[in-house]
Formats: structure tokens, C-alpha cells, sequence
């Protein structure tokens, strides 16, 4: 932010991607159009370089959508969080190839080199230790 120069544009993808939160963003909005800099987010098509009421209020409503947003899925994520904990389940998502994992391990009991269980099972070395360390407790560095 210290080498942007009056009359230089920020690009960025998103705008309500811009800040960390909805009160960092119209601070930095605010300071960019006093230092007159401009913004211009990619995806959304928008130039808010322009100074008048309209392209601050647009800005200020990127910026309040994306803090919506972040807020929203927070919430989600807790309240998905808590129906785990009163369903007695760990929280998060469930292993996505649990089949590969089993078979990892077996290979592993028969033949105890985590290289040829990544070539057999056409994976990286480090998924197939992971796979495997995570309850045979093979040392790594095989």
C-alpha cells in the first residue's frame, strides 16, 4: 500500500476480497480515494476509480456483501460443528477414499515399504505414508 502513487489503480479478482473485514475495507477504500487511487475488480467487471457518490457506495456494498458472506459461513460451518457434537460424530468431513486407505494399509502389513504401496496404488509417496502412518505408525523416511 506504501508504493501505490495518486492515480494508480489497484486491480484485484474479487472486490469484497479486498480486506480482511467489512471496517478494514472501507478504511482502505477511504484512504486509496483520498490518496486518489482507484479500484478495479476483475470477475465483477466493476471500475470504481471514479470519486462521485455512486462508486463509493458501490464499493461500501462490495465490502459489506463479502463481510456478510464470511459471516454466514462461519455461522454455518459452527452450527454443522455442533449437530456433529450432539450426534456423537467427529466434527469435519469423513474420509473421502476410506476403501484406498484400508487397501494401503493392508499392502503395508504384507509388505512393509511405503514406496511400493505408492507405485501399486499409482499415488504420491507422501499419500501413501499419510494413509498408512495414520494407524500403523510407520516411520517416515521409508
Amino acid at each position: 500500500m506504501d508504493r501505490v502513487q495518486p492515480n494508480d489503480t489497484i486491480v484485484v479478482v474479487w472486490l469484497d476480497l479486498f480486506s480482511r473485514n467489512f471496517d478494514e475495507g472501507v478504511r482502505i477504500q477511504a484512504d486509496l480515494t483520498n490518496r486518489n487511487i482507484g479500484i478495479v475488480a476483475i470477475k465483477e467487471g466493476i471500475d470504481t476509480t471514479g470519486d462521485s457518490a455512486a462508486a463509493k457506495y458501490f464499493r461500501r456494498m462490495m465490502m459489506a456483501n463479502g463481510a456478510y458472506q464470511a459471516d454466514s459461513t462461519s455461522e454455518r460451518i459452527k452450527a454443522g460443528q455442533d449437530r456433529a457434537k450432539a450426534e456423537g460424530r467427529p466434527p469435519g468431513r469423513p474420509p473421502a477414499h476410506t476403501d484406498q486407505v484400508n487397501e494401503c494399509r493392508r499392502m503395508f502389513a504384507e509388505n512393509p515399504s511405503v514406496s511400493r504401496v505408492a507405485r501399486i496404488m499409482k499415488i504420491s509417496w507422501s499419500t501413501a505414508n499419510k494413509a498408512i502412518s495414520e494407524e500403523s505408525a510407520a516411520p517416515g523416511g521409508m
